[in-house]
């Protein structure tokens, strides 16, 4: 589907939603992120609910649905999701830290992170904020962050330490 939740195409990019008897009806205790992604099914029974996977798909020429990513920053570490941006904002918030990235080498997250000066954030700074799961195996300190023409980060870019 497209981000209005209308149907895109076969073989076009959309949003692959699923709908029916088992879906849930939200997240505990979860409001608003229940609001995000559980929206009303348009084409089902009255009540009815989607839910927004956050994965992107399309249909094969066969019927197949392939997957092509997410449309958000969600990775899976351990079988646990991890939101790149969050450990991002981590990185930023440390005081010799100018600009950070997260990528996945390796099923292992990496921090690239631009320094104010010579001090590097390390392991336990993050351990301190974020669960286990959502710690940089390696942080890597760079001259500056890969930019596509566009002025928005590269992350295929992001290069693979060699430490890993």
């Amino acid at each position: 589907m497209d981000e209005s939740l209308g149907l895109v195409p076969p073989g076009s990019v959309g949003e692959i939603v699923v709908g029916g008897p088992g879906v849930g009806r939200g997240y505990v205790g979860r409001p608003g992120l229940t609001a995000a992604v559980f929206v009303p099914d348009p084409f089902g029974e009255p009540g009815g609910r989607l839910y927004r996977t956050g994965d992107l798909g399309r249909y094969t020429a066969d019927g197949q649905i392939e997957f092509l990513g997410r449309r958000d920053l969600q990775v899976k570490i351990l079988g646990q999701r991890v939101e790149l941006e969050e450990v991002e904002a981590v990185l930023r918030g440390h005081p010799g830290v100018l600009a950070a990235a997260v990528s996945v080498h390796r099923r292992q997250l990496v921090g690239h992170v631009v320094l104010a000066g010579t001090v590097m954030p390390d392991r336990e700074y993050v351990a301190a904020r974020l669960p286990a799961v959502a710690v940089p195996a390696v942080l890597v300190a760079v001259e500056a962050l890969p930019m596509t023409a566009g002025g928005k980060l590269d992350r295929r870019a992001l290069a693979e330490p060699p430490e890993l």
